[in-house]
Formats: C-alpha cells, sequence, structure tokens
C-alpha cells in the first residue's frame, strides 16, 4: 500500500512538473517572437505573412517589390503604388509620396527607426533621410542654401518637446547611424541614453540533479525545476549599448529521483538544497524603441546555505531485503559561465520590463532559466 501511494505521488508530481515545463515553453516564444525576422508583404486588401522576399538592394528595394508565396508559385514584382509595406531579411520597407531632387512620386523607403519620431531612408540619385512626426513627413538635407546644417535645424524644430534635443544633436552627424541613434535617444527622451535601472525578478531555475551525480551511477540524471527569485541592477557602460547587469537570486530546489535496475536494485535519492546566486553579466542591448532585444554573457557565483542529501538501497538477497542508507558528501561547484538573450519593453520614460532565456554551464551541471523582471 505504501508503494501504491508513493508511485502515485510520484506520477501526479511529474504531471505537475510536466504542465510547469510546457507553461514555461510557451513563455519561451514571448522573445522568441519579437526575434524572428518573418518576410511579409502588406497590399491595400490583405497582409501575406512567411512568404520569401527577394533582397535587390538598395536601389531597386526603393522602386519594387519582388515576391513568392510558395518555392513553386511565380515570382511576383509590385510597385509602391501596389504595395504598403514589406519587409526583407529584417528590413521594413514602407511605400511613401516623396519629393528627390525636383521629381515627385511612390517609393519603398527603409525604415531605420520606429516611434513617436520615425526615419525613413532612400538611396536613390544619391542618400535621402525623411522622418515622420504626427503623420506629416518632412525631409532631413544636409545643408541649406546658406552652408548650414539644415538637417539639425529640421530636427530641432521637430523634436522640441524633448529637454535633451539640443544635448543629443551635439553628436549627431548626417549619415544612417547617427540619424537613427538620434531617433531612438529622442523617442526615449532620457537624460543618457541608457539609466541605471534598479528593480525585481524572477522566474523558474531547471537544474539537473548535480547533487546526486556522484553517487547515481544507473542512468542519465534528469532534470528538477524551481521557482527564483532577487534583485537587479542594469549599469550602462558611458553612453554605449553596453552595461553591466547584477543580479542576486535565491533558489530553493528539492530532488526526489527513484529507479529500479535490471538486477532488481532499487534506488532513491533526495536532496534539499538553498542556495543564494550572483551573476555578473555584460549586456549588450540592441535600442530600437519600445521593444529592444539584448544578449548576456558572463560568469554565476553560487553561495549553498542548506545542502541535505540522503540515498537509500534496497536490494532483495534470499528472499531477504537489505536496506542501505547514506549520506554521501556534496561538493557543487560555486562558479559556473552563463549566456542568455532576451527583451526589454519599455513601459514609461523610466521603467522598463525584460523578458530572458539564460543558461549556465560547469563541470558538474547545466542549468537553464526564464526571467522576468521590471526596474522602478
Amino acid at each position: 500500500m505504501v508503494l501504491l501511494i508513493k508511485n502515485f505521488m510520484n506520477l501526479t508530481l511529474q504531471n505537475f512538473n510536466n504542465m510547469k515545463t510546457i507553461i514555461i515553453f510557451c513563455i519561451i516564444w514571448i522573445p522568441a517572437f519579437c526575434f524572428a525576422q518573418w518576410d511579409y508583404v502588406e497590399l491595400d486588401t490583405m497582409t501575406y505573412i512567411n512568404v520569401k522576399v527577394f533582397y535587390q538592394g538598395e536601389r531597386l528595394n526603393a522602386l519594387s517589390c519582388r515576391w513568392q508565396k510558395g518555392n513553386l508559385q511565380p515570382i511576383i514584382t509590385h510597385t509602391p503604388y501596389r504595395v504598403r509595406s514589406y519587409s526583407t531579411n529584417g528590413v521594413v520597407y514602407v511605400s511613401k509620396d516623396i519629393e528627390i531632387n525636383g521629381k515627385e512620386g511612390k517609393f519603398f523607403l527603409e525604415k531605420l527607426a520606429t516611434g513617436k519620431l520615425t526615419l525613413f531612408y532612400i538611396k536613390n540619385e544619391g542618400k535621402h533621410f525623411f522622418t515622420e512626426k504626427d503623420s506629416i513627413l518632412s525631409e532631413l538635407t544636409k545643408r541649406n542654401a546658406s552652408g548650414k546644417k539644415h538637417y539639425k535645424e529640421t530636427l530641432q524644430a521637430l523634436c522640441a518637446d524633448c529637454d535633451y534635443t539640443d544635448r543629443f544633436l551635439k553628436r549627431t552627424w548626417y549619415n544612417r547611424y547617427y540619424l537613427r541613434r538620434f531617433s531612438d535617444r529622442y523617442n526615449m527622451c532620457e537624460e543618457v541614453y541608457r539609466p541605471v535601472r534598479f528593480g525585481v525578478v524572477g522566474g523558474w531555475d531547471f537544474t539537473g540533479y548535480s547533487m546526486l551525480k556522484d553517487t547515481w551511477k544507473i542512468s542519465d540524471i534528469p532534470f528538477g525545476n524551481s521557482f527564483t527569485f532577487g534583485a537587479f541592477a542594469d549599469i550602462p557602460v558611458l553612453q554605449s549599448r553596453t552595461s553591466i547587469h547584477l543580479n542576486f537570486l535565491y533558489t530553493k530546489q528539492a530532488y526526489y529521483v527513484a529507479e529500479t535496475s535490471k538486477d532488481m536494485l532499487e534506488k532513491e535519492a533526495i536532496a534539499n538544497i538553498e542556495m543564494y546566486s550572483v551573476p555578473l553579466l555584460l549586456r549588450y542591448t540592441w535600442w530600437t524603441g519600445k521593444c529592444s532585444s539584448f544578449l548576456n554573457l558572463g560568469a554565476v557565483w553560487y553561495h549553498y546555505s542548506r545542502l541535505e542529501n540522503s540515498m537509500l538501497t534496497a536490494k532483495y538477497s534470499d528472499y531477504i531485503l537489505d536496506i542501505l542508507q547514506t549520506k554521501p558528501e556534496l561538493s557543487p561547484s560555486k562558479y559556473a559561465a552563463t549566456c542568455g538573450f532576451g527583451v526589454w519593453y519599455h513601459i514609461s520614460r523610466r521603467n522598463a520590463a525584460f523578458v530572458e532565456a539564460r543558461a549556465a554551464y560547469n563541470s558538474n551541471k547545466m542549468t537553464y532559466n526564464i526571467f522576468t523582471g521590471i526596474n522602478f
């Protein structure tokens, strides 16, 4: 009867863990969709997603869109008068009525920045930049008739509602990189490109039963999962896209493993672990407005406040059940290398939330984490 109850509890626990795994797997798709760069074509009445759009170069991309619904379907060519927007290789082109060198017409403009101020670019008889704010499209010309930097005057007039526009314009030049950087900074309107952020973080920790690895010789050690939570600080390095991301996390884990070998040797192992970890990461963020992706790389230091391990071995010998209980010593590694990726989402000027998938590796175990955090 005791064995039946124990098996039922193990089965129920396993189903519950499987359900949590499914939920976590679904959460993983949140950043996955943010990172996805599917090609699409938006017509006047219909949008085709996950089609093949051919890259023709900057000049030809501005004039036409060549795409294909499937490998066996014919290639279709559309002009800006038929297609509203399309995406190829992660780059979005939008159809706009513009004037270039005294000629008016519809062209596909490459979208460089999105937000309150949207930045467009086209290479046609030279390089041209356009901004759109409050549904008004304005061209950024390099110099006016008197030789002054006219694009700075235009941006100053358009972006006067941000207190830091003058400071941003001092280090802005007439090219793709600097104009896109100015647009991103204006859309966030922050005194520095990246503020220092402090907040809370929580998530799920998937860890191999590394505490039992030295004593468990029958088969591969499965993974367990537990909740982890703590605090974080994200500190920018000067005004670059790089920051130092520091976590302080608490995790409590309870492992139970049972297995029967071919020679009827039964093993049961239990481990209770409480630990504090301090991941120190270098985070690189691609700031693109509301939703910004990032990569992490660094190391983790662990401190174990509780380490309990017990193993029970049972074997029938001459119709006698021999039970042996041991408590192997635990010597977990205190350091690990880690990396991960995720997405920042800007809620307001100062507040942001993020979702991240992370993995840590050392000589004893492989740990996977799903984190979500918000700063104050």
